[in-house]
């Protein structure tokens, strides 16, 4: 038993660590860093390359990573990044850091390599010290884990307690405002923070890379398994979250004593704890009505005296879906953008031409590649209607994909539904599950909405995904085209036509009272309420219908790929997609397909005419567009319209303007100078003569 406990300990030690990163972040800047799991893979990825690749002592490269590379690298995201998001709403912090937790792996895989197959060194020396403890065999390298969360502990308390940098720290926390007031600059204290625990996520990189191994995914997991002691201390208290951390770590090694090793449950029941903690703790805090998010770290000062924009708009206000909207910014809910709405589907239109064009020139590869970048245009709709029309981030619809496709591949093959009633199963199926999801959370905010989707995606990766009537030891639950579609080139025009009804459906209800609503509820939930409208009952109407095109979608790509593999829709894959998406537009259904398509062309055209290697760079530009959506919301799409729709007014004259002309022509003789005609065209736009 004392060795189980002593490896529950060690992993707890590790949550600790990445708890108390996640917590200082959270308190001091109001930002939950969904990029700590990658920032530690990088720096544990840069100590592999410079340890064992190129030979540097073990204290060099420690010293080199952790005390140069990790502040610095600290520094640069909070001037570059982070400073910027403080006064945004949690949609955009959300969404940016999933950017960058996307795009830090697939830099650090251009720059040091691919990941290597083994374990990788760790701090200790080779081979490692085996000291016996109570009769039981514990390795340096654990001595070190719980070394570094003991010493980490005891500094951060004697920090806060005792020094002037922990008051003014403290004073950050309750009041940016007041601290700068009182003559005290935030800005050195907080590239302080971000340095402090880019820092603790490097040395997390570190210890644990010879327990899990060097893998961008396995880091991300474990930054999501640590969330439940995050919960735990309410996103507040660093105390709390390592205690927390500890005890779930010791839960885990008494779990894994009793369940016996050969058992189906017992890898799967292990790695499902810390979630199952998460759905506990948030049962127990929404019955005490206690989860409810705050929305912002600071007072109702720092709220009131936000830095604006020239429009009187707050910093990151005009940022974000469920801001007040403008009508470049969210779908205006006026009859003239009603009558435009309609027009959305005419670049789709344009798009279906240049694909029937496109399978006609290019090769039969290429025309699979594009085939399915549609299928998962299918499933990016999901994100159009609930990120961009209800402002509702989830981090769930690749698990919802998953479902659609093992249904639509269960129905069809084993069931011999015939395959178009398979994929309708399969889009319904999600939507009384999408359906509870979001009565559960939507009344919670968005900061939880996000962690709840998670933890669901990541449960059912654990204890669904995994059964062997499900992955067939990795081959999936095989599926066969209908004769019809059996080609690449057929494929592509079904898939196109299910993308446009389905498109359609989402421009109707836009068009529709419900779209409105959904626009009211997202431009501000208090003033839909003072109408009349139930924005809970909105949001969770979206995500059905989300869930249907996301279960559609998956369907489609088992169907393409001629298997539902399971592992194909891991959820923490689904940052991806969600950086794909809101790089391209969010907000635009012609953005879903560009989305798509690019999704699995820019890869093979990078692979096929530079290296493996190089595939990784879509990713890095889609990691980094997701992370620009603070200063350009819509996205590529949208910035080229707004573009466009500038170059045409200034090339259109205001209609008002030409009527007024044409009824009444002035004459040579009372023809105004310059001035005059900007005084006449002034009056007759506001109705005021200066």
């Amino acid at each position: 038993m004392t060795a189980y406990l002593i490896a529950g300990l060690v992993l707890g030690g590790i949550y600790a660590l990445v708890a108390a990163g996640l917590v200082v972040t959270y308190t001091s800047s109001g930002i939950l860093n969904f990029a700590f799991g990658s920032m530690a893979y990088f720096i544990a990825k840069l100590y592999f390359f410079l340890h064992t690749q190129h030979a540097w002592s073990t204290a060099v490269a420690v010293f080199f990573c952790l005390l140069v590379v990790a502040p610095l690298l600290g520094a640069m995201l909070w001037a570059v990044l982070f400073r910027s998001l403080q006064d945004s709403t949690t949609l955009v912090k959300i969404v940016a850091t999933i950017g960058l937790s996307v795009a830090i792996p697939a830099v650090a895989v251009i720059a040091f390599g691919s990941d290597p197959s083994g374990l990788v060194p760790g701090v200790s020396p080779q081979p490692v010290p085996v000291y016996d403890i109570f009769g039981t065999a514990v390795t340096l390298d654990q001595v070190i884990v719980l070394a570094c969360v003991a010493f980490i502990g005891i500094a951060g308390w004697w920090v806060m307690r005792f020094t002037d940098v922990g008051l003014v720290l403290r004073a950050m926390v309750s009041s940016r405002a007041l601290t700068k007031a009182t003559g005290t600059n935030p800005a050195p204290y907080s590239i302080g923070v971000w340095a402090t625990t880019t820092f603790i996520a490097g040395l997390t990189g570190i210890l644990i890379a010879p327990v899990t191994g060097l893998t961008s995914s396995g880091f991300t997991l474990l930054m999501a398994s640590a969330f439940a002691a995050v919960i735990a201390a309410k996103f507040h208290y660093v105390g709390r979250a390592i205690l927390a951390a500890l005890l779930l770590g010791l839960l885990g090694g008494v779990i894994q004593r009793y369940v016996p090793p050969q058992s189906l449950w017992s890898t799967a029941a292990t790695s499902s704890v810390p979630f199952a903690i998460i759905v506990g703790f948030l049962i127990y805090y929404i019955s005490r009505g206690q989860a409810a998010e705050s929305g912002a770290v600071g007072s109702a000062l720092d709220a009131a005296i936000a830095v604006r924009s020239s429009d009187g708009r707050e910093a990151g206000v005009r940022k974000v879906a469920h801001a007040v909207p403008s009508s470049a910014d969210l779908v205006s809910v006026s009859p003239v953008r009603r009558r435009q709405s309609g027009a959305n589907l005419i670049p789709i239109g344009v798009a279906g031409v240049a694909l029937v064009v496109f399978s006609f020139l290019a090769g039969s590869f290429w025309v699979g590649v594009v085939g399915s970048g549609v299928t998962f245009a299918i499933a990016f709709l999901s994100y159009t209607l609930i990120t961009g029309e209800a402002g509702v981030i989830s981090l769930c619809q690749i698990t919802f994909a998953g479902i659609g496709a093992i249904t639509t591949a269960e129905l069809a093959s084993n069931a011999h539904f015939p395959v178009p009633l398979a994929l309708l199963c399969a889009g319904l199926i999600v939507v009384p599950v999408a359906g509870v999801l979001g009565y559960l959370t939507t009344r919670l905010g968005d900061l939880y909405i996000a962690l709840v989707t998670l933890t669901f995606g990541l449960l059912m990766d654990n204890l669904v995904f995994t059964l062997n009537t499900f992955s067939n030891f990795g081959a999936g639950v095989s599926i066969s085209r209908p004769s019809a579609i059996a080609g690449d080139k057929a494929f592509l025009y079904i898939a196109f036509a299910i993308f446009i009804v389905l498109a359609a459906l989402i421009v109707l209800i836009r068009k529709a009272t419900y779209g409105m609503a959904i626009v009211a509820v997202r431009s501000s939930e208090r003033g839909a309420r003072s109408m009349g409208l139930n924005s809970a009952a909105t949001k969770v109407g979206a995500m059905c219908i989300g869930g249907f095109i996301a279960g559609a979608g998956g369907g489609m790509m088992a169907l393409y790929a001629g298997a539902a593999a399971a592992e194909n829709f891991a959820t923490l894959f689904g940052f991806v997609w969600l950086a794909v998406v809101v790089t391209i537009g969010v907000r635009s259904v012609l953005g879903a397909l560009i989305a798509g398509i690019s999704f699995t062309l820019l890869p093979a055209v990078f692979t096929t005419y530079l290296s493996q290697t190089w595939a990784q760079v879509p990713t890095v530009l889609f990691g980094l567009g997701a992370i620009f959506i603070a200063g350009n919301p819509g996205g590529v799409v949208t910035a080229y319209a707004r573009q466009f729709g500038a170059l045409r007014a200034r090339l259109r004259p205001e209609p008002s303007l030409v009527a007024a002309d044409a009824a009444h022509p002035p004459s040579e003789s009372r023809r105004p100078d310059k001035a005059g005609t900007a005084k006449q065209a002034t009056a007759t736009v506001t109705g005021r003569v200066e």
